[in-house]
C-alpha cells in the first residue's frame, strides 16, 4: 500500500459487481501514474470475509482509505453488498476528514421497487453522513428505446464512466 508521505493518492474504489466492472479500465498504468489509484472491491475479492455482503474486511478498507488524499466511491445503488461497503467507507472517510465524493447510479425503474427504495435510502444516508453525492439516474438515460436490458445497462455504464473520468481530471 502506498504511504501518504511517499505519494499523495487520489483513490477510486468500486463497490459491488457493476461498479467494479466499471473501474477496471482505470487500473491501467497510465491512470496510476497520473497519481490516481483504482481498486475494485466486489464480493469475489479478498476484502470480503464471508458470503454475506455485510461481512467485509473493514480493517482492509480503512487501510486503503488512510493512504488516500481524496477518494471517489463508485457504487450501483440498490444492492446489498455495495451499499453496505460504501456506507461504511463514507462514514469512515468523513470521520477522518478524508475528502470524499460518492458517485452512484440509481437503478432503472424496471429493475424493481425494492432496488429503487434501497437506492433512495442509500442516497439519503450518504448525504446525512456528509458525503458529496453525485447521482446518475438511469431513468433519465432512457431518451431512446433500448432493444435489451443489456443495452440499457451499457448506456448507464457509459454515463458513469464519464463521471469517473470527470472526477479524475478534476483531481490532477
Amino acid at each position: 500500500m502506498m504511504n501518504k508521505s511517499a505519494m499523495q493518492t487520489h483513490l477510486i474504489l468500486g463497490f459491488g459487481t457493476g461498479a467494479t466492472r466499471l473501474i477496471q479500465g482505470y487500473e491501467a498504468d497510465s491512470f496510476v501514474h497520473a497519481n490516481h489509484h483504482a481498486i475494485r472491491i466486489s464480493t469475489l475479492d479478498a476484502y470480503m470475509t464471508g458470503l454475506d455482503g455485510w461481512d467485509f474486511d473493514r480493517e482492509a478498507l480503512k487501510a486503503l482509505l488512510d493512504d488516500a488524499e481524496t477518494v471517489l466511491l463508485v457504487v450501483g445503488a440498490g444492492g446489498k453488498a455495495g451499499s453496505a461497503m460504501v456506507t461504511f467507507a463514507a462514514e469512515y472517510a468523513v470521520s477522518h476528514k478524508i475528502p470524499i465524493d460518492v458517485l452512484l447510479s440509481k437503478p432503472y425503474s424496471w429493475e424493481g421497487g425494492r432496488r429503487m427504495k434501497l437506492a433512495n435510502t442509500l442516497i439519503e444516508n450518504l448525504r446525512a453522513i456528509g458525503a458529496n453525492v453525485t447521482v446518475v439516474d438511469a431513468d433519465s438515460l432512457e431518451t431512446a428505446e433500448f432493444d435489451s436490458a443489456s443495452e440499457a445497462l451499457t448506456a448507464l455504464d457509459a454515463a458513469m464512466a464519464k463521471e469517473v473520468s470527470r472526477w479524475a481530471e478534476s483531481e490532477k
